[in-house]
């Protein structure tokens, strides 16, 4: 728009002033208010456009800023769903580990009951230890999948977290402008 302004008062320029004659007739008086009008015109046609173009490069501002916010509020959800299951499976691995010294005081009951018999202990007494024994190596299977399931979920939080520093950073940058 800008180079049509140009392209108008360069015209007008290299035309001069033309020649009088005479006095200025009324049709060159109404052509010089007609082309002082289109200029104007043209000088608003274009701060308009100026305008438009800023407002929509706004508009597409507050929109990316928008989507940060929203992916802010999304991931946020996730930390917090996050450290639930952590908190959670702490409490589980918490109260497996708070049998395993039962189980195992019973695997030595169960042995000391065993000893007392000089000709083979009941074949009942070595199917409950076996059991707890099983049970115990269970239980402590369980720990370790637990743990690393924890380490796996703590990770994966940290990532998030770094992730949300990330957009807050880029939020607050676009904020201030």
């Amino acid at each position: 728009m800008k180079s049509v302004l140009l392209l108008i008062f360069f015209t007008l320029t290299l035309l001069g002033p033309l020649p009088a004659l005479s006095e200025p007739t009324g049709n060159e008086t109404r052509l010089a208010t007609e082309v002082a009008r289109l200029t104007s015109v043209l000088e608003n046609l274009s701060q308009q456009l100026d305008n438009e173009k800023q407002q929509r490069e706004n508009d597409v501002r507050f929109r990316k800023l928008e989507l940060a916010i929203a992916y802010l509020n999304f991931r946020s959800r996730r930390i917090e769903s996050l450290e639930r299951n952590i908190d959670n499976q702490r409490s589980i691995r918490s109260r497996i580990e708070e049998n395993l010294p039962i189980v195992a005081e019973r695997i030595r009951d169960i042995e000391l009951r065993m000893q007392e018999y000089h000709q083979g202990a009941p074949e009942e007494l070595t199917e409950a230890r076996d059991d707890l024994l099983t049970q115990q190596t269970l239980f402590r299977e369980r720990i370790a999948r637990i743990d690393d399931d924890l380490v796996m979920k703590e990770n994966l939080m940290y990532e998030l977290r770094n992730q949300i520093s990330d957009v807050e950073a880029y939020v607050q940058r676009h904020l201030e402008m």
